[in-house]
C-alpha cells in the first residue's frame, strides 16, 4: 500500500497547461502507480480565498473515500482572512 503524502489539483503557473492538474488526472495516475490513498491541496485555496479554496476542496473529494484534504490558512493579522 501506497500512500501519497502531498497532492495538488488545480492549474499551476510553472507547469504546461496540458499537464494532468484536475482530479480525474489525479484519480488516473494514482490508479496507474498503485497509490491507495493521498492528501490533496487546491492551488485554489493559494491563490484565491483560502476558504472558497478549501470548501470546493472537500467538496470535490467527497466521494473519495481515500483521498483526504490539505487545508491552507492565512494568519488573520494581515486583515485578508476573517
Amino acid at each position: 500500500m501506497f500512500f501519497d503524502a502531498y497532492t495538488q489539483i488545480g492549474p499551476r503557473e510553472r507547469k504546461h497547461p496540458a499537464h494532468g492538474w484536475q482530479l480525474a488526472d489525479v484519480l488516473a495516475e494514482m490508479a496507474h502507480c498503485s497509490i491507495s490513498g493521498a492528501l490533496v491541496q487546491s492551488n485554489n485555496s493559494i491563490h484565491y480565498d483560502p476558504m472558497y479554496g478549501n470548501l470546493e476542496l472537500s467538496a470535490q473529494i467527497r466521494p473519495h473515500d481515500f483521498l483526504f484534504p490539505i487545508w491552507n490558512l492565512m494568519p488573520h493579522h494581515t486583515g485578508e482572512c476573517p
